[in-house]
């Protein structure tokens, strides 16, 4: 439940963009099929998650090299 609290913004539009796929590509296909289309919701969750743990790792790596040089 905690995860969907601090994600809900990016779940909505990771629900908003998958069927906006998912319709586009109906009127490509001209059927309802499963394809890739449904995968945007968790590559979008996929990628705020990627992007947090960068930010992170780059924080720590120049918090040690800031700390470093006052030493």
């Amino acid at each position: 439940m905690r995860y969907f609290k601090e994600n809900w913004q990016w779940i909505v539009i990771g629900i908003t963009l998958t069927a906006q796929a998912v319709r586009e590509s109906y009127v490509e296909r001209g059927y309802f099929a499963y394809g890739g289309e449904w995968m945007v919701l968790p590559f979008v969750l996929f990628t705020v998650e990627l992007v947090r743990k960068v930010r992170m790792i780059l924080s720590e790596i120049f918090s040690s090299l800031c700390g470093k040089r006052e030493e």
